[in-house]
């Protein structure tokens, strides 16, 4: 019973950590997943520490249902769609649309659907 319980937190953190990378974390780029707390991309280290998401840009804070960017903004979520001042994004199963961004999870992958500009 304990192992279920174990893999059940560790699939609750990675989905906290793919919802963050796909509707909140801005930053253009694909990242990998390594596990519920880690994420890599050729730009650098995603860690969730807790309630923290320590990334290349700074620390992002979640308190409750609002995440608040190292800037002090806010991004709210009501359960699959995140509001900030930059617009809204909505998850649709895998896929997070919204914002000018458009981002895809696969896998252990969470991929950015958009070229750079």
């Amino acid at each position: 019973m304990g192992a279920a319980t174990c893999s059940w937190a560790e699939d609750r953190e990675e989905q906290e950590l793919r919802d963050f990378i796909g509707a909140v974390y801005e930053k253009r780029g694909s990242w990998t997943l390594t596990s519920g707390e880690n994420a890599l991309s050729d730009r650098g280290c995603i860690r969730k520490v807790g309630n923290n998401y320590f990334t290349p840009e700074g620390c992002y804070r979640k308190v409750g249902n609002t995440y608040f960017t190292p800037d002090g903004e806010a991004v709210v979520t009501t359960g699959k769609t995140w509001l900030s001042g930059d617009g809204a994004v909505v998850s649709t199963g895998k896929t997070y649309l919204g914002s000018g961004r458009n981002k895809v999870s696969a896998g252990s992958t969470v991929l950015d659907a958009e070229e750079e500009k």
